[in-house]
């Protein structure tokens, strides 16, 4: 079975159940909390309904795990977040970029670069998320879970979006990223001979 892709149709109904059980809490999760915030909620209550939530995420992710279905999680949100990122947030991402530059100040066309990339990563957020707390079960080790872990599956999702976005980039993206850096060296030089000359005074 290839290992990025769900169960096959035919498998039992407990098995699809339980796929559609962790995908949808992974696409759906928060940040993964650390084990102090984790006793904070406890001590206030507010973990009642959260319990009940993880412990059928925890009993579908044994299901999986025991069809050694586990290491096949990772691979599936790896290649949704691409998918997503080809099929909609990149074109939305180079649209942004490929904005008319007359009447822009040169602050304007920062603050399109910017605002551009703050879209794209709240775009690919849920699949980070998503990322995020499967590289915790790892981590943890649940159900026999095994993987690269919370670092590792991030440092792949900055890869993947990296060679898609970046190695190859669009002429707006190349324009405002040279004009960027040009204008961070001026900044920088002009601090350092600032600098020199006071030293020399």
């Amino acid at each position: 079975m290839d290992s990025s892709h769900p169960p096959d149709p035919a498998a039992p109904p407990e098995l699809a159940a339980a796929w559609d059980t962790v995908t949808t809490a992974l696409l759906s999760s928060g940040a993964c909390p650390s084990r102090v915030e984790q006793e904070q909620e406890q001590e206030e209550g507010k973990r009642e309904g959260q319990e009940q939530e993880d412990g059928q995420v925890s009993q579908a992710l044994c299901v999986l795990c025991s069809w050694g279905l586990g290491s096949s999680l990772q691979g599936w949100l790896l290649e949704a977040l691409q998918t997503r990122l080809q099929s909609a947030v990149g074109p939305e991402f180079w649209a942004g970029l490929d904005q008319p530059e007359n009447g822009l100040s040169e602050r304007d066309r920062a603050a399109l670069l910017l605002g551009a990339f703050r879209t794209l990563l709240a775009r690919l957020e849920p699949f980070l998320r998503g990322l995020g707390r499967l590289g915790c079960w790892q981590d943890e080790g649940q159900a026999g879970l095994e993987g690269p872990g919370a670092g590792g599956l991030r440092e792949r999702a900055f890869a993947l979006i990296r060679a898609i976005l970046l190695l190859s980039p669009g002429r707006a993206l190349q324009d405002r990223l040279l004009e960027f850096y040009s204008r961070t060296f001026q900044v920088h030089m002009a601090r350092e001979g600032g600098g020199s000359g006071q030293d020399e005074g």
